[in-house]
């Protein structure tokens, strides 16, 4: 998203965020893109659909750029508190 973006717009794409229960995070970034979200789907197809019906037509959207994991290699919650 390459233009300036109006506060409405942005919160106008966040409440649309709130409302699609495969995204389980969203990131307002600085940078290239506007936001990252975390999508969890149960398969490329799934993935496709939403992508489809849902992200691409999120408010100010003009465009996505999807990554796929294709295993995790490390999660973790823990803080090292020393």
């Amino acid at each position: 998203m390459g233009r300036r973006k109006e506060q409405s717009e942005l919160a106008a794409s966040e409440d649309a965020m709130q409302e699609i229960p495969e995204v389980m995070e969203c990131y307002h970034m600085t940078g290239e893109f506007e936001y990252l979200l975390r999508v969890v789907v149960s398969d490329m197809a799934d993935f496709e659909r939403r992508h489809n019906e849902s992200l691409t037509r999120l408010p100010c959207v003009a465009g996505v750029n999807s990554n796929v994991a294709m295993r995790t290699v490390r999660k973790t919650t823990e803080l090292p508190l020393t």
